[in-house]
């Protein structure tokens, strides 16, 4: 088993949470195109051709294929370089010309995981992907990549495939698909009080206001590519998730989304003094500390400086705090992401929130007995509550030490926190709520191995099974059919039900009834209840 699950680790290991691809830059705005950044409306000139969409801030060109139109690596900000580096997305220039859109802009900077600095700090593009007939403005689809807010990309290459191409969720769906490029690791997401004191407003959370920036340019733009502005579905899985769900408590992201979709991600973030200390010792490691002028210092590092100073890690079976994330900085997000949904104060609108069965087989590495479990649980969680788990989770309720240990680290990090954020948004708003429980392992190939492990489910959103070369069963592709279904059907509406699809029960206080996303859809009531009651008994 250990060596059969060592191949399988090995087939997955550029999945969502882990993954770097090297992308080539889309051609740029050339030398002498751009105007003034400042000016509020550029000039565009206008074209017969459909593949030709104004923007706010010039035309692009895309490409069209299997009957979707696609425009890739537009911008929606200006390149955060330079005196923008570690400051909120600025407007970009104006360029004369239709844009070529027709490949992904270049990652985010960060580390691959070989720790090779790659992609480029000019990243703040997003690609739109729409069906080639029909001129009803149709739904939107938003989508943030996950990657532990450290890695991944729009254009994410995963065993062959590229996983966030948008052509069969659009096709298939009937909707407007648009995925984002946003900052990472300290880019994205450095809280140090020299960068708040030269900006006069609060450092850090850049990766968050990156995505408000692309969701403004949805709002003011999609209209031109087909889509309906005031349908407009925000969602994202793992760290996109996460970012998901703390903009619905954002007061600066209100009225940009009308519905959330969140998958595999806990409503999070780290508090100031937590972000603010890592800051310090950030600082301190680049050498920027005692430098007369600590923001320009910082400012002036290359890009592999930043990224190889105190670089953060990607760990889902530990419940501590990651070095980099979002963080509660009083302005994008003012207090207590879950307490502001649940006081009624956040964005109001439907939601779906979801979690996978296995989310920690892909991390956890192999447990080959009880002794080796119980240490392993131990530097996860940490000493003071192992024995209670281990009386919770003993291997003897489950087929190995391993299965044991990742439904461990499972269950409060996104079984248990997906029925917490239910509950929160049961209480504070009166829009509807639908969970939904991912349990399907593949029907044959390497990741059988894995069972329904994190990320499974986005290849089953976006219509990107032949990962590997693996031919999908006729159970799976429905599967997928019915998942683009709700997804898209949600995008539209608010509610996922219709077209002849096995009903959706709504959430409802008291209870915990969700839909069970297998090769059998069906709907239940309680999912892990009596393993999501014994997290609360510890937090609680």
């Amino acid at each position: 088993m250990y060596t059969r699950r060592s191949r399988a680790v090995l087939v997955v290991a550029a999945l969502v949470c882990s993954a770097v691809v090297t992308t080539g830059i889309t051609g740029g705005v050339g030398a002498g195109t751009a105007q003034a950044a400042s000016e509020s409306k550029c000039s565009v000139s206008g074209s017969s051709s459909k593949l030709v969409v104004k923007t706010d801030r010039g035309a692009v060109k895309g490409t069209t294929s299997n009957g979707v139109r696609t425009w890739k690596g537009v911008p929606f900000a200006a390149p955060p370089v330079g005196k923008l580096r570690w400051r909120a997305p600025a407007e970009h220039a104006c360029w004369k010309g239709a844009l070529a859109a027709t490949k992904f802009g270049a990652p985010c900077p960060q580390l691959d995981n070989a720790g090779t600095v790659v992609g480029s700090e000019d990243c703040l593009k997003l690609n739109v992907w729409r069906p080639d007939t029909g001129t009803k403005p149709r739904a939107v689809m938003v989508f943030v990549h996950g990657g532990g807010h450290l890695q991944g990309s729009t254009a994410q290459v995963t065993g062959g495939v590229t996983l966030y191409d948008g052509a069969t969720l659009a096709s298939k769906g009937n909707v407007v698909v648009v995925t984002v490029e946003y900052r990472l690791g300290s880019l994205g997401w450095l809280a140090d009080s020299a960068l708040a004191a030269s900006a006069k407003k609060p450092a850090g959370n850049y990766g968050l206001l990156d995505e408000i920036a692309a969701l403004r340019w949805v709002k003011t733009n999609i209209g031109a590519f087909g889509g309906d502005p005031k349908r407009v579905l925000l969602f994202g899985e793992s760290a996109g998730a996460v970012d998901t769900c703390l903009l619905m408590s954002s007061p600066i992201a209100r009225g940009l989304f009308s519905r959330a979709l969140v998958e595999s991600g806990a409503c999070v973030a780290a508090d100031a003094t937590t972000a603010k200390r890592a800051a310090v010792s950030f600082q301190e490691a680049a050498g920027c500390n005692t430098a007369a002028k600590v923001a320009a210092c910082l400012r002036a590092l290359p890009v592999d400086t930043v990224l190889k100073t105190l670089p953060g890690s990607i760990d889902l079976t530990s419940l501590g705090r990651p070095r980099y994330g979002p963080y509660i900085d009083g302005r994008v997000l003012a207090s207590d992401p879950l307490g502001v949904i649940g006081a009624g104060k956040g964005n109001q609108m439907p939601v779906i929130v979801g979690s996978n069965e296995d989310e920690s087989a892909l991390f956890v590495r192999d447990v080959p007995d009880a002794n080796a479990y119980a240490t392993a649980l131990a530097n996860a969680v940490g000493p003071a509550v192992t024995e209670k788990i281990l009386a919770q989770y003993p291997v003897t309720a489950y087929d190995s030490p391993l299965a044991a240990m990742i439904a461990a680290t499972t269950d409060p990090r996104f079984t248990c926190s997906a029925r917490n954020t239910v509950r929160a948004l049961l209480e504070g708003q009166h829009q509807p709520v639908y969970r939904y429980y991912f349990t399907h392992t593949m029907d044959g190939g390497a990741l059988r191995l894995l069972g329904a492990f994190h990320g499974l489910d986005l290849f089953f959103v976006f219509g990107h099974m032949n990962t590997q070369n693996y031919q999908p069963s006729a159970a799976e592709t429905a599967l997928s059919d019915a998942m683009i279904g709700y997804w898209s059907r949600f995008a539209a509406t608010g509610n996922p039900n219709g077209g002849g699809a096995v009903k959706w029960p709504p959430a409802k206080t008291g209870a915990d009834p969700y839909l069970g996303l297998d090769s059998t859809i069906a709907a239940g009531d309680g999912v892990r209840t009596a393993q999501c009651d014994f997290w609360d008994s510890l937090t609680g």
